[in-house]
């Protein structure tokens, strides 16, 4: 039951310094992989995060415990479900068919409801927007936008007709056409863009800005993952706009791997006494890559914010951290197959900050979510409700379970076997190599 107040306590509540809680609770989850406090704390020193800091000042944060192995696939499940991977099923990257062939994990792979199906069965409006294997896009109480939907549309496009996969990237259907408005027209950057990550005046800049429109060419490797990794991260930012652009939903839940796929390649850079081979032209280019990947999402997250009501529970999350990798590696130099912990933020009306989170876990996130949105956890979901965000008078008791809430995907063609390009981005991460080891 949703609670009002009377105006006299709302001025009460106010002259104590407390706001009142909203009658309409609304919760914006945003999940940044591979954020780790490491790199955060000093760009926050330096004042470079602002949108986070400003989160932080008024909220909670603390690590975030991950646990192995750290697939993001399933542990973002696990943050959407709130149920380990050997429960909800989702362990993986891609899956073997019977026939053998390697197709991407999908919705359809998922055994438990999510958090967006729980809301929906619930009442609540929901906005999903890029999250692993929400593909095929199920019916939900708002809109979806599943994470294969950029490689639908590329599909869509080489074929010069309606690939039969796009149909089913988004839901409601009739947003795809509004989708389609926001697929960028090629997956080069322009001098602007790359200049967020590499300085102006270097020699790499010049020679990848020959161009006076765009970079023509990134022939670089760490470049080209970067390239990639930042138009995934932009349409999907620029669908969360149009999402909330259009009425802001009760849960909204975005994902970007941007900063994570920067720090696979970039790290050498960034820490470079760890390698030991690192030339100090390279130093000079790619640095501060890593650290401008960051301010990069902040000025998203600073332009969620503005657009957020402003009695939004904020929660930013990444599902592990970085570091170096063990002994120091060329191709793949930031790692993290150790679990270290990720990054909890949150803020909202009643949280009082700046406060430190000192325990939290991948499981907390779901049953949280689920009380500040005054809606009960289950009793299948191990993960506690955090108090630092929920005081215990106003946890929900728990529900049996909410299996009747998981949503079918609609399944018009068969699964496909894993497009080229979906398998060029998961080598070109390493994760391919995993998923056959």
């Amino acid at each position: 039951m949703r609670r009002s107040f009377p105006l006299w306590l709302c001025w009460v509540l106010l002259a104590c310094g407390e706001a009142p809680l909203p009658a309409h609770p609304r919760v914006a989850l945003v999940g940044i992989d591979g954020a780790e406090w490491s790199v955060i704390d000093p760009m926050l020193a330096r004042g470079e995060l602002p949108n986070l800091q400003r989160l932080i000042a008024r909220g909670v944060r603390g690590p975030l415990q991950s646990f192995k192995p750290t697939l993001s696939p399933a542990l973002w499940t696990s943050v959407a479900t709130g149920v380990r991977p050997s429960q909800h099923g989702v362990t993986n990257f891609v899956t073997r068919a019977a026939d053998a062939t390697i197709r991407q994990v999908e919705s359809g792979d998922r055994r438990v409801p999510a958090l967006w199906n729980i809301a929906s069965a619930e009442g609540r409006t929901v906005g999903v927007v890029g999250w692993w294997a929400t593909w095929p896009a199920e019916s939900v109480q708002g809109t979806l936008v599943s994470d294969f939907l950029l490689f639908a549309a590329s599909a869509r496009s080489q074929s010069g007709n309606v690939d039969p996969l796009w149909p089913r990237a988004a839901w409601p259907r009739q947003h795809l056409d509004a989708l389609a408005n926001l697929l960028p027209g090629d997956w080069q950057l322009t001098p602007a863009e790359l200049a967020q990550f590499v300085p102006r005046d270097s020699p790499r800049f010049a020679a990848h800005a020959a161009a006076p429109a765009r970079v023509e060419s990134l022939r670089d490797p760490p470049l080209v993952v970067l390239k990639d990794n930042y138009r995934i991260s932009r349409f999907y930012w620029q669908a969360t706009q149009q999402l909330l652009d259009s009425g802001q939903p009760d849960l909204l839940l975005h994902y970007t791997n941007f900063v994570d796929a920067v720090e696979h390649k970039f790290w050498r850079y960034y820490e470079p006494e760890a390698f030991g081979d690192v030339s100090a032209a390279e130093r000079a280019d790619f640095g501060a890559t890593i650290p401008r990947a960051y301010a990069f999402f902040d000025r998203e997250l600073g332009d969620l914010l503005d657009r957020l009501h402003e009695d939004t529970y904020i929660l930013v999350i990444s599902d592990h951290g970085h570091h170096a990798t063990q002994g120091g590696g060329k191709v793949f130099s930031g790692g993290h197959r150790d679990a270290p912990d990720g990054v909890f933020v949150a803020a909202g009306p009643g949280i009082t900050g700046p406060r430190k989170l000192e325990t939290a876990t991948l499981l907390d996130i779901a049953p949280t979510v689920l009380a500040l949105l005054e809606i009960p956890a289950a009793k299948t979901m191990p993960g506690r409700v955090l108090p630092e965000l929920v005081p215990r008078d106003r946890i929900p008791a728990r529900v049996a379970s909410y299996d009747n809430a998981l949503a079918d995907p609609i399944r018009e063609v068969p699964a496909p076997e894993l497009p080229s390009n979906v398998r060029e981005r998961l080598r070109a991460l390493g994760y391919l190599e995993e998923e056959a080891n």
